[in-house]
């Protein structure tokens, strides 16, 4: 369903619905990082190999609109194309590593700071009218990360699980049996 653009659309009006946008624009945001991240560490010599072909579709022609976090200084851009050269599941080491254990702390470029940070206000601070529903050790496990400058690209990992499974277990068995 994450991969079929139609689907995925409706699927996201319905978790309007639940009162649970917050979820897929969080999941959204995070292939747009994935997407980004991709395209500067990865060589070019890489990208678009066959290995990467699969699409994950999560791009929205008309994104749904949320409150501005109180800290964010713009609105939550959600016009950026959400297409990575994978599903959501997968994640941003997987992705750069093509699943193989990699060698050394990969880190988000530094071009992507306020981008880590402008995804921390939105969906991680409690204080934000769109954070997620987190749990207070993952939300502790980002915050120290974040407060130590290490900005490895696994820091929205267990986030990124934690939201699916929410999504799954909840907005997800609701939406079947609409």
């Amino acid at each position: 369903m994450l991969d079929d653009p139609i689907e995925y659309n409706k699927f996201r009006t319905f978790a309007v619905s639940c009162f649970s946008s917050e979820l897929t624009a969080f999941i959204e945001e995070y292939q747009v990082l994935k997407a980004k991240t991709i395209a500067i560490l990865r060589p070019k010599s890489m990208r678009g190999r066959p290995s990467d072909s699969t699409i994950c579709t999560l791009a929205n022609p008309e994104p749904t609109k949320l409150p501005a976090s109180p800290h964010a200084t713009s609105p939550p851009k959600t016009s950026e194309s959400a297409y990575t050269p994978t599903s959501v599941t997968t994640s941003i080491l997987d992705t750069l590593t093509n699943n193989s254990k990699p060698t050394h702390t990969v880190s988000f470029p530094s071009q992507l700071f306020d981008k880590l940070k402008a995804v921390y206000w939105d969906y991680i601070d409690p204080n934000s009218y769109t954070s997620v529903n987190a749990s207070p050790m993952v939300v502790r496990r980002i915050d120290e990360m974040m407060n130590n400058n290490d900005y490895n690209v696994t820091l929205f990992d267990e986030l990124k699980d934690e939201v699916l499974f929410m999504l799954y277990s909840d907005v997800y068995t609701r939406y079947i049996r609409k």
